[in-house]
């Protein structure tokens, strides 16, 4: 079932933090689960934050975007500076529960927050709520529904379909080759496409 507004306010008010503030983020810069959840507070530089998404077309094809900044993106770094006493690199991070080797191991920092922990965050969220927990489980939207309410919502405010589908994914094979052979350091910052998420909050959900 497709999020609608209404279920997103419902589904934030039963979450974390940590996982209002992942939500924000996707809803406002359409990224998926995996970018989320690896932004950095270093990949903020020069008036842009800077995106590398991997899941294009083809495994081989990688999305190079740089989102222009804007007071609503500030004030979302702004508000994971205060998301708790805990110095992050990430802005969606958390404290685990508890402090266990293998739960943080292959992490290169305690606080990163998982693509499968907040899945399974956000379903919790989710099936409080009465609507969607009396659907069938497949049916419940997912955290990746929150991209598809943020498109509809965009489209709804003018925004030309191509400008979404470029802030959502765009690939260059040139750029990826250098990736996938040198990493990111090799990159300049020209060779991320410009692209503008310039929607708040409040004009997005109308609060």
């Amino acid at each position: 079932q497709q999020l609608d507004v209404e279920g997103y306010r419902a589904i934030y008010a039963h979450a974390e933090g940590w996982l209002q503030l992942a939500m924000d983020l996707s809803l406002v810069t359409l990224q998926s689960r995996k970018e989320v959840c690896g932004m950095r507070h270093g990949d903020f530089r020069g008036g842009f934050l800077f995106v590398i998404r991997d899941k294009v077309a083809a495994k081989t094809q990688m999305a190079f975007i740089r989102i222009s900044l804007t007071p609503e993106l500030e004030a979302l770094r702004e508000r994971a500076r205060k998301l708790d006493a805990v110095v992050s690199p990430y802005l969606v991070h958390r404290r685990p529960d508890r402090m266990q080797r293998r739960w943080i191991q292959g992490k290169d920092h305690w606080t990163y927050v998982n693509e499968r922990y907040l899945t399974q965050s956000f379903a919790a969220a989710r099936d409080a709520i009465p609507r969607y927990a009396a659907l069938p489980e497949r049916e419940r939207p997912t955290f990746h529904e929150i991209r598809g309410l943020g498109s509809r919502l965009h489209l709804g405010h003018g925004v030309p379909k191509g400008d979404i589908q470029e802030l959502m994914t765009h690939s260059n094979p040139r750029t990826t080759e250098i990736y996938l052979e040198k990493g990111a350091a090799a990159l300049t910052d020209d060779d991320y496409r410009p692209v503008s998420a310039p929607f708040s909050l409040r004009e997005l959900l109308g609060t």
